[in-house]
């Protein structure tokens, strides 16, 4: 799925994000992922291991939101990204969204066909109130996101003034209408609405993301009825990829179990 290379878009966004060469595992990983091969990434804190898959998953991604692969659907999950804890895919959300945001500005894609991403975990919310949940959806998601900041690059471009981004924070909050949830940044960044983050689980039901957050355990969960046909689309199905971070972690007990899941 990357005959040429990487696609411009691609390159571009990740120029705009101070890459100015690859290093040689990034590389390696690329192109072996590109050729449709398993890897296991290994590299030192802050080497850049993330992006040695993530953006493999981009070019996938691009490309079939620009029906440049056979019988690849432009909607449709095209990564399960998977984290040992919540935190931890929380964190990674903020550098995704960027990386997005980029992506999908450079390719100048629609709206509706822009690259998508959604957390989808036990506390991911309905986007009606569910008997028995301890929060209402819009209370969960307002806490979710009530100390998230844009990165940096997103709030240069989008800041109204210098002002505004010497003197207020870059938050996002969450705008709610007829129980529909969207991420939005406040109006002195612009105001704009971040579309191709999906916050319900019935938003992702509906139109799935390009790329899933989650942890074993949610899998796990969903797969356990085998006749889910909606969770096996979602976890088997539709996925190219599979991601697990932080790898070393799934050790002993938990680390058997996830063995056999993927099994």
């Amino acid at each position: 799925f990357a005959p040429n290379g990487l696609d411009k878009p691609i390159i571009d966004a990740f120029t705009e994000e101070n890459f100015e060469y690859l290093q040689r595992h990034q590389e390696e990983a690329i192109e072996w992922l590109s050729d449709d091969k398993h890897a296991l990434i290994a590299a030192g804190t802050g080497r850049g291991k993330t992006e040695s898959w993530f953006i493999p998953i981009l070019q996938y991604a691009l490309r079939a939101k620009r029906n440049k692969i056979d019988g690849v659907p432009v909607n449709g999950i095209k990564a399960v990204l998977t984290y040992p804890t919540k935190a931890l895919a929380q964190d990674q959300l903020k550098r995704f969204i960027e990386y997005l945001w980029l992506v999908n500005e450079k390719a100048d894609l629609p709206a509706d066909q822009e690259i998508t991403i959604g957390v989808y975990d036990g506390d991911t919310p309905y986007s009606n109130y569910v008997p028995g949940s301890s929060k209402d959806p819009f209370t969960y998601l307002i806490d979710a996101f009530r100390h998230f900041e844009l990165p940096r690059t997103i709030a240069k471009k989008t800041a109204v003034s210098q002002q505004a981004l010497d003197e207020v924070p870059p938050n996002v909050y969450v705008e709610s209408n007829n129980n529909e949830y969207r991420l939005k940044l406040i109006e002195e960044y612009g105001g704009h609405t971040l579309d191709f983050v999906h916050l319900t689980r019935d938003t992702m039901h509906k139109s799935p993301p390009d790329i899933i957050l989650t942890n074993p355990d949610t899998i796990n969960y969903r797969l356990f009825n085998v006749n889910d046909e909606q969770a096996h689309r979602m976890f088997v199905d539709q996925p190219k990829f599979l991601v697990f971070d932080e790898v070393h972690t799934y050790e002993g007990l938990f680390g058997a179990h996830v063995s056999m899941l993927i099994k």
